[in-house]
This record gives C-alpha cells, sequence and structure tokens, in this order.
C-alpha cells in the first residue's frame, strides 16, 4: 500500500515523524508531505520513503496557521498540494500528524474516500493552555484552546485510526469521548530505534569535565514548563559542591531571561554547565559519566500524554533517571524499576530525591541496567510500532501500487 504522511514543518527535526516514516516503509510505500521553507529540495527519495516538499515561506505559513478560522488558506494549501500527490501516487490512505492536521486530511477524505490514521503528538487543547505563545498577541485573540476544545470530538470521531503516545493518554480519551471506538486508539509511546540509537560514539572524549562529582543530565528545550528552572532552585539550596547541573537545550525564548539570570548565578558557584545544543548522537557521551538523568517537567494535561523521548533514550543508555510525578513517566519508573519521580511543584521532595541518589551510588547502578534492560526488551519501536503496522494491514486502501518517477 502507498501511505501518505502529512507534515506541517519540514522532515528533518522530529524524531517521532522520521522513525515512524522508517517503520511503515520496511511494509509499504511512503509518501511524506511535508513543508519546505527554501533550503531542501523539492523531491527526494530515501530508501521506500518518497519526500514531498511543498515551498511555502516560513513567516507565510504562520499566518495562515493562526488564521485557519478566519480564512481557509490553510487547509486548502494542503487539500490542492495533497490532492496532487495523491492521485499522482495512487495513494491508499493518510496517517496526519497531529489533531491540527485532521481538518485537510478529513476534506480529503471526503472527496477521495481515503482511510485517515491521525498521530497525536500531545493533548493538543492543553498543550495551547500550556505554551506562553498561545497567551500574547495576536495568537490569544485567533488561535485559542476553546475553539480546538469544541472540535476535537468532531475530528477524532471521523478518522478510520488514532495513536497515542501512552496507555493513560489512551484510557483518558476514551473515557473523555466513549463514543469513540477505544480498539482504534493504538499506543505507539516515543521510543528509539535502537540500531540507530546503539551506532551512537558511546563516547567522545568532549566531557572530561565531568569525571568529578555528582553529575545531573537534562537533555530538551530549556524553559519553565521543561521544570529546569525548579531544579536549578534545588541546586541552589542544597548548596553541595558535589552535585553539578549539565542542561543542553535551546531556550524557550519566553524564559530567557529567568533561565539566565538562575544560570549566572549557578555558573558562579560552579555548578552548572550548559550548551544551547548538542546533536542527539552527542547524548552517549553526555550520559557517559553522568550519574542521574533528568525529565522533570511540569504536571499539566499536556505532559500527562506521554513520555517524552530522551528518557527512553537515558534508559537505553543505562543511566537511572529521576522524573516528576507526570502519570505516564511514572508508570514506567514504577514498571521498571529504573529511577525515582518526585512531587511537581514540591521543591523539598525534589531536594530530598536527589540526595537519595547521591548517597545511593549502587541503588542507581542497578536502576540503569533495569531502565536499559526494559528498552532493549519492551520499549523500543521494533516492539512497540507492531500494532500500528497491524492496523495499517487490516486497513481497506484506495489506489494501487504505482511506479514511482521523480516529479
Amino acid at each position: 500500500m502507498n501511505i501518505g504522511m502529512l507534515l506541517d514543518n519540514e522532515f528533518t527535526a522530529d524524531p517521532r515523524v522520521s522513525n515512524e516514516a522508517k517503520m511503515l516503509a520496511m511494509h509499504h510505500q511512503v509518501h511524506v508531505i511535508c513543508l519546505n521553507y527554501g533550503e531542501q529540495k523539492s523531491f527526494e527519495q530515501q530508501g521506500n520513503i518518497f519526500v514531498h516538499r511543498l515551498f511555502i515561506p516560513e513567516k507565510v505559513k504562520k499566518i495562515i496557521f493562526l488564521l485557519q478560522f478566519y480564512l481557509p488558506f490553510f487547509q486548502w494549501f494542503w487539500f490542492f498540494h495533497s490532492w496532487r500527490i495523491i492521485r499522482k501516487y495512487k495513494i491508499g490512505a493518510l496517517h496526519a500528524h497531529d489533531l491540527y492536521m485532521a481538518r485537510p486530511a478529513l476534506m480529503l477524505k471526503k472527496f477521495l474516500h481515503l482511510p485517515i490514521v491521525l498521530d497525536l503528538h500531545e493533548n493538543y487543547p492543553a498543550a495551547l493552555e500550556a505554551y506562553t505563545w498561545t497567551h500574547k498577541p495576536p495568537a490569544k485573540w485567533l488561535f485559542k484552546a476553546d475553539t480546538w476544545k469544541n472540535l476535537e470530538f468532531r475530528l477524532l470521531s471521523g478518522v478510520d485510526g488514532m495513536i497515542v503516545l501512552s496507555n493513560h493518554y489512551r484510557k483518558y480519551l476514551a473515557q473523555k469521548y466513549p463514543q469513540l471506538d477505544e480498539n482504534k486508539i493504538l499506543i505507539y509511546p516515543n521510543v528509539p530505534v535502537l540500531k540507530e540509537f546503539e551506532r551512537f560514539p558511546t563516547y567522545n572524549g568532549g566531557y572530561e569535565f565531568m569525571k568529578q562529582g555528582f553529575w545531573l543530565v537534562y537533555f530538551g528545550v530549556v524553559g519553565r514548563r521543561r521544570g529546569i528552572l525548579a531544579v536549578m532552585e534545588a541546586l541552589a539550596q542544597l548548596s553541595n559542591p558535589e552535585i553539578k547541573l549539565l542542561v543542553i537545550g535551546p531556550l524557550d525564548k519566553h524564559d530567557r531571561e529567568e533561565f539566565l539570570s538562575k544560570l549566572g548565578e549557578l555558573q558562579e558557584k560552579g555548578s552548572v554547565v550548559y550548551f544551547p545544543w548538542k546533536d542527539v548522537s552527542e547524548l552517549p557521551s553526555m550520559l557517559h559519566f553522568c550519574s542521574l538523568a533528568l525529565s522533570p517537567i511540569i504536571k499539566n494535561p499536556q505532559h500527562e500524554s506521554g513520555v517524552a523521548n530522551k528518557v527512553f533514550q537515558y534508559m537505553l543508555a543505562g543511566k537511572a533517571i529521576l522524573v516528576s510525578d507526570c502519570q505516564p513517566q511514572l508508570e514506567i519508573v514504577e514498571e521498571c524499576q529504573c529511577g525515582l519521580y518526585f512531587r511537581d511543584g514540591d521543591l523539598d521532595d525534589l531536594m530530598d530525591k536527589i540526595l537519595w541518589c547521591y548517597h545511593h551510588p549502587e541503588e542507581l547502578k542497578r536502576m540503569g541496567e533495569n531502565g536499559r534492560k526494559a528498552v532493549i526488551e519492551k520499549y523500543n519501536t521494533d516492539i512497540q510500532y507492531k500494532s500500528v503496522l497491524t492496523f495499517y494491514q487490516n486497513l481497506q486502501p484506495r489506489g494501487q501500487q504505482t511506479d514511482l518517477r521523480t516529479p
């Protein structure tokens, strides 16, 4: 079957998208219909993945995205471009990423009678309430979470299958919308591709400064809602020169000033090292001397939808994890016995858990071994994507296989 994958972004940054495309491409031809802000080829073949890039200036894309409930340019852009590709390559099913792509996908379903699988990367209405940019003009006037809350059931009930990040979020949707067929809600966590991750160098020699001390490591976007500011506050209060923090990731611009202020204070004490960016291939090297890996995200409905991919990467690297008590990651810690969790918003509990880890290195080693075993045996793409592949095998596609030619 030829599967079309609708992605409202460039086909570069999101490992979830590329991992899924690769898994589907083991059994099907995958046509990724995505954006091009001007720096990439309009068409490219990567094995059994065929990437169709639609040129649009990034500023224009942001404008039509924000205005989609007032002017239909966003939906029509995707409808007309996708229609052309679907017809040419006889695509038999569509895999749409994120709730907002359900709108153009359902338009295509109406006219072309294609089955739609909707991949929910997050609880999108809740995410809009949590994002800082949605509370500032013009977004706060044009792009409201309530609009998506009101639309959510209609969009979910119109698709033929859904993919969610965790069993917790699957249960949440089934309880919120009992009319949905729970058998069509599939679970695919943000798990790693074992072969790809284990091709990364185990250590590149670049983190010798971490040989001394008890190092916590955080890898990912840096901002208040990610919980890293709370960790920095805990470090400041602990005042233990042995306990140090390595932070790697781009700053959320809305929290930039607060982060840099805290960073300056802790850097003077030698407690924090910060890198704005490192390639994910360096993650095993960053974790080489690490004592404890962190996912301290703030507990809210958005973060309760799933577990960040870095958590499974930490586990695969054999590191004990310390996470906030967002339910999906709490469940991973309890199931796999691979770390500890703290009560979100409770700074004393966070400090207690850090100190416990500091005083129990042998227990951390055991937890790290448990986590690595869990990823190798269960939490990887080969295992977790089986239900999605089976679902596609049972779909009734429209269209037949066709020879592929570069447009």
